[in-house]
Order: structure tokens, then sequence, then C-alpha cells
């Protein structure tokens, strides 16, 4: 079956998404960018920069799962339609009526999550709070319904951000206010949801780290 891939935004949209707000989260709090710059000081030579050696690297993946945290690439809500009666918190549902939560919301849940809207990496490096997070944590979906591209998407999105934060400095090239919204305790990176995720920005500054040139880029 052949489907365009205009219409099909699997492994663009949601890819562009993630990279866009990992980003913007680390050019946001210098602790988290520097950090992260230590990690990858272990690799002398831009080569050892594979996936073999940098899925051993807890913070770069601590960066990325955070940022899917706070915006998942599909934030809306994955709707079911029950087959029978079911019974919720003492409410009866009938049969044939569409349920879902949103899974932005579930991944801001302070039950969860302590400081749900605050940008915390070290919060997957904490192993009685990492349990909690991984227990709502559900980005790709779960289950039967689990995204099909979800270990490519990780070598993607953890290739780029090492990659990204190795070669170059960043800094926040200008503010776009449609880019982001105040959140309790500081700002998140805003999308917008229309089956996967639509964004504005960031806009973005690197330099090359051996100082030969200045680049800006729209995510």
């Amino acid at each position: 079956m052949y489907i365009p891939a205009e219409i099909f935004p699997t492994g663009s949209d949601t890819t562009a998404t993630a990279l866009a707000a990992t980003l913007y989260y680390l050019t946001k709090n210098e602790a988290c960018l520097s950090k992260l710059r230590n990690e990858l000081k272990r690799f002398v030579f831009i080569e050892e920069l594979v996936y073999s050696n940098l899925s051993q690297l807890p913070y770069l993946h601590a960066c990325v799962e955070e940022a899917l945290r706070m915006n998942p690439p599909v934030g809306g809500a994955p709707w079911r339609t029950t087959d029978t009666t079911i019974v919720l918190e003492n409410r009866s549902i009938p049969a044939g009526t569409m349920l879902g939560t949103a899974i932005y919301a579930t991944q801001h849940n302070a039950e969860y999550y302590h400081e749900p809207f605050k940008y915390k990496p070290e919060r997957w490096l904490n192993k009685e709070e990492s349990k909690k997070a991984k227990d709502a944590f559900c980005a790709f979906l779960i289950g039967t319904r689990g995204c099909i591209g979800k270990s490519l998407a990780y070598m993607e999105l953890i290739l780029t951000v090492a990659k990204f934060v190795y070669l170059y400095d960043m800094r926040v090239a200008e503010e776009v206010p449609e880019g982001k919204r105040a959140v309790p305790g500081g700002e998140e990176y805003r999308t917008k949801d229309q089956f996967t995720s639509w964004q504005i920005g960031p806009m973005l500054q690197f330099r090359d780290r051996t100082g030969l040139k200045d680049t800006k880029v729209a995510l």
C-alpha cells in the first residue's frame, strides 16, 4: 500500500519536534548543557560519536528523555472506544464511548513527576524517581499500539544531539514569542497538537568550537 509522505509524518515531524525541544531546553539550562558537554569529553575524535558508544551515556539519554516527556511529539489523546460498559471511579461508561487522556497531561502529572513543568534530566538518573517517571512515560505509546520506529527515533536523537553539543557552542539567537509559554516555575517550549506536533523556533545560534564561524538556525 502506498502512503504519501506528506500525510504520513511519522519519523519526520515527530523527530524534528523532539530535537527542537531538546536543544531548546539545553540552551535554556546552562547547567544541563555544561553537564552533558562534560559527559561527552571522554571522546577525543568525532568519529567516536557512534551510537554504540553514545548509548552508554546516561546523562545524554536523560536529556533526550526529559524533552520527550515535556514535549511529546504526539501530545494529544490516543482515543479508544469501549467495547462494553465499563466502570471508572464509580462512573458507568457505556459501550461505544470514546475515551482518552492526553499524553501531555499524563507526562505532566505531579503524582509521577516532581516539578512537572521543570526540565530536570536528573529525574531519570535517580532510581526511585525514575521508576515513577517510567511508569507514566508514554511518548511513544505503549503495548501493541507502541511506535514501531521507537528505536530508530532514539538513535537519530541521540546521535544528532550529541554531535550538536560536541561540535558547537549553542545559545538562543533571538526569542520567538510564539515559541514559548509561561508555566509554573519558568517557561516551556510551545508545541501545537495536530495529530503529531507543530512548532515555531527555537531560533538558535551555533558557533563552531574551533571558532571559525557562526551560524543561525531556526528549528
